[in-house]
């Protein structure tokens, strides 16, 4: 079984379980007290824990700003995060109607997930790949990606985002030289992760550059280049470092039962045991053998693509011709939701998806896009580079482009952007910022994509 089909799997039966016992905390096992006539009703929230969770989320957020001292960032959480849960746990939701209740139980998960963040895996003294990760990302949020849904984001960049770019190009090194002291428990398998990707980094840091530069206002023109190597070679060194090191790293790669046990019970807040859970798995994980050797019997006699180390011959030849595969893909799928009546889909939710060719892949930069108009609400847009790009070979390049409704339900609709459109205009207001839900709804659809002959452009 897939990690994804697993999480989705468990995630449903968390959401199941909320939904159907409301909370099942200590605090809330007690009979429930007198609800008020506000309290009853299903939109009623407390505005205290409203607040609360506003205030914990901002301030979590804060520590991604700058470059912090990553060391002594960790200390302030662990102490801030004490004070959070101190006030949460002096918010008693014993009275309150279930919705309201997994409202509290959401922001617990997530100061939950926080602690375990901090105490368990410990990426700042633990994973050698948090800091490169760090820098990277600091750089690529300013970019763009593969998939763009946000607005206003334009090339020529302005004056602002240029300035964010260099900044971030030139605060690598700052980045990057606190590793050697904070990693005091490095695990030798992270740090192999950033050593596979910092191979050619410098080169790659210097393509960048030369990608990046025509879309920034001239005056920055001539600082990325040497904001670029300047990064670059900050991760060079720290790469050579890692090599040279890596046999120091004596600490274990894994959690322990305990710690895992612990997290399935407080985070993912379902009442297994590591034998319990392997047990669900390996049930799971049977029934879709059993359901691929039905598929495979009842697809017998239909041609097959070729396997997988083949080219396939029936992939879209040009990125023109996947676009009308992807569109026609978009349309087959809300017409089959409507005839098994499936999901609604709201008038906000019903713009088309629109593709627009270009991009470059960089490592480790990933997919480089630069959208010359604004990006309109509620739109995935989606740069593509030239079907004979190395990229467009990779397995899961070539599922899109066999036939884009391998994907087509998960990613877009009714998958990630369908459902985060909607769950941001119709969740509770705390669960807005809270995403439980994507992988157990998109489970859900990609098993009746199977069970109710869903339409695939390409045919069977």
């Amino acid at each position: 079984m897939s990690k994804k089909y697993f999480y989705g799997f468990m995630v449903l039966i968390f959401l199941f379980s909320l939904n159907s016992i409301g909370l099942s905390l200590n605090k809330v096992d007690a009979p429930e007290a007198t609800v008020s006539e506000d309290a009853q009703s299903e939109s009623w929230q407390s505005p205290e824990l409203l607040s609360l969770a506003k205030e914990f989320r901002q301030w979590r957020r804060s520590f991604n700003q700058g470059v912090p001292n990553y060391a002594q960032a960790m200390k302030e959480q662990l102490k801030g995060l004490k004070e959070f849960r101190r006030r949460l746990d002096a918010i008693n939701p014993r009275s309150w109607p279930v919705p309201a209740q997994i409202d509290y139980l959401t922001v617990l998960i997530e100061m939950n997930r926080m602690e375990f963040d901090l105490k368990v895996i410990r990426q700042v003294s633990r994973n050698p790949d948090f800091y490169p990760s760090q820098a990277i990302r600091g750089v690529t949020r300013f970019i763009g990606g593969r998939h763009q849904r946000k607005e206003g984001i334009t090339v020529p960049y302005d004056e602002k985002r240029a300035k964010a770019i260099i900044l971030a190009l030139n605060n690598t090194p700052k980045i990057i030289e606190q590793a050697p002291k904070a990693l005091t428990e490095a695990v030798s398998e992270m740090a192999d992760m950033a050593i596979e990707k910092l191979e050619n980094v410098r080169e790659n840091y210097a393509q960048f550059a030369k990608v990046v530069g025509p879309h920034l206002p001239e005056a920055y023109r001539s600082q990325i280049g040497p904001a670029a190597d300047k990064a670059g070679k900050a991760l060079e060194d720290y790469s050579e470092w890692l090599v040279k090191n890596r046999s120091n790293f004596k600490a274990p790669y894994a959690i322990g039962r305990e710690a895992f046990e612990w997290h399935v019970n407080n985070v993912l807040v379902m009442p297994y045991n590591s034998e319990q859970l392997i047990q669900q798995a390996m049930m799971e994980r049977n029934r879709n053998w059993v359901c691929l050797l039905w598929e495979r019997q009842k697809n017998r006699h239909l041609p097959r693509p070729g396997g997988y180390e083949d080219q396939p011959t029936r992939a879209a030849k040009t990125n023109k011709e996947y676009i009308e595969w992807k569109d026609a893909t978009d349309v087959m799928t809300r017409i089959w939701a409507e005839k098994y009546d499936l999901f609604s889909i709201p008038d906000y939710a019903s713009a088309p998806q629109r593709n627009m060719e270009g991009g470059i892949w960089i490592e480790p930069f990933g997919m480089m896009s630069f959208p010359d108009e604004p990006i309109k609400s509620n739109y995935d847009t989606e740069f593509l580079v030239d079907p004979d790009h190395w990229f467009s070979n990779m397995y899961w390049e070539i599922g899109h482009r066999l036939d884009p409704a391998t994907n087509h339900p998960h990613t877009n609709i009714p998958g990630h952007v369908f459902e985060n459109t909607v769950s941001q205009r119709e969740c509770r207001e705390i669960r807005k910022g809270h995403n439980t839900r994507g992988d157990s709804w998109l489970m859900q659809i990609e098993e009746a994509q199977l069970l109710l002959d869903y339409p695939f452009v390409r045919g069977p």
